[in-house]
């Protein structure tokens, strides 16, 4: 039954300052697939034609020898993230590869793509047209597509992909780094409550919300600080917007850190405020802070996060991302209530150990390899 050997694909692209990419994601899925006696081999093809990869010439000699190593390797498994709209190209070669394929959705880009252009004009809605058959042709092949229960629905409607091969698999969070026994990066100051944002600093974010949310905090408790980590280019204008407020004194834009010091920073935070969050599922920040046990405030934006804020109580959700009243509410909860904080915080640590720490999507990888292989064959690993 063992070893399995997978060909596990990953995109050069991935952020430089936090958890958020497929890089990262496929690091710690390379991990796991290892440490589960699995045979591994990772290989790595460029998001564009010349990044980081010279000459086009160079680029193409490299593409074709990845293909072949993919098509006479004698793999069980080729594991392949997948973003809608720009992978084609890339991964159409795979509908032809004999080995069961396994595509992980990464992203949501496609579906707001076809909301926002479909009925725009003749071009656009050709080539919504277009795409959803080149894509319903290459996952209809896939023997797997894991995502987060949001994508997953949209797949299983837009491209009629049949639902037993569709796998609920969290994202795993290495629970061995983000955890209470993490040095803070500053002293704390027990008398200061200190809330945290990590996220580009770009549109959909919500920051521009979360700064009129806070004098509203302010008024409640003065003793507040907003961390904000990252940078990009609405940062000009949220500091022009916590000038404007009153607020400079207030919140610190931290700018871009690396992401071993993500962990120090969210030790450092009382309160994590993630308003809006792209995509679907949880997100890799919301999952980060949840396994340090810190009580977080977030968006009802998608299905994942109502089952798991709302339903199981692991943390406060706003219905509108653009709502500053409510947010400001919701941080006032956990200000004002002690053992709200508490539990919800306990609730979502729990969840992650359940869901989303090595062992446990491990034991979910482990599953759906060993089904798919094996068929016939129960698994029974506890």
């Amino acid at each position: 039954m063992f070893p399995i050997r997978i060909c596990l694909l990953v995109g050069t692209w991935f952020s430089p300052i936090w958890n958020e990419g497929p890089g990262f994601f496929f690091s710690d899925l390379s991990k796991i697939l290892i440490k589960g006696g699995h045979e591994v081999t990772v290989l790595t093809l460029p998001w564009r034609w010349k990044q980081g990869m010279g000459k086009v010439r160079t680029l193409n000699a490299y593409l074709r020898n990845c293909i072949h190593l993919i098509l006479h390797g004698n793999y069980d498994f080729v594991i392949a993230p997948f973003w809608f709209y720009r992978d084609f190209m890339r991964y159409f070669f795979l509908s032809f590869v004999r080995t069961q394929r396994i595509f992980v959705v990464c992203g949501s880009d496609w579906f707001d793509f076809r909301s926002k252009y479909a009925e725009k004009n003749f071009y656009y809605r050709f080539r919504v047209w277009l795409n959803e058959r080149l894509w319903t042709a290459i996952l209809r092949k896939a023997s797997a597509i894991v995502s987060s229960p949001d994508l997953l629905d949209k797949v299983g409607t837009y491209f009629s992909v049949d639902k037993y091969k569709l796998e609920y698999i969290e994202l795993p969070v290495d629970t061995e780094k983000f955890n209470q026994k993490v040095k803070p990066i500053f002293s704390i100051d027990v008398n200061k409550k200190v809330l945290i944002h990590i996220s580009r600093l770009v549109e959909g974010r919500g920051l521009r919300c979360l700064l009129k949310a806070l004098p509203f905090v302010i008024d409640y408790d003065s003793k507040i600080e907003l961390l904000l980590i990252g940078d990009g280019p609405l940062r000009k204008e949220l500091v022009s917007l916590a000038n404007e407020l009153g607020i400079t004194d207030k919140v610190k834009f931290i700018g871009r850190i690396a992401h071993e010091d993500v962990p120090k920073y969210i030790a450092a935070s009382d309160i994590g405020i993630q308003s809006a969050s792209e995509g679907g599922g949880l997100g890799n920040v919301v999952r980060e802070i949840m396994a340090m046990r810190k009580p977080i405030v977030t968006a009802n934006i998608h299905m994942q996060i109502k089952q798991v804020f709302v339903d199981q109580k692991c943390g406060l959700v706003i219905s509108d991302p653009n709502d500053c009243r409510d947010l400001a509410d919701k941080i006032i909860i956990y200000l004002s209530d002690e053992e709200e904080r508490t539990i919800r915080a306990a609730n979502a640590y729990n969840y992650i150990v359940q869901n989303a720490s090595y062992p446990a999507v491990s034991k979910k990888w482990n599953k759906l390899l060993i089904n798919l292989k094996h068929p016939d064959i129960e698994y029974s690993k506890n």
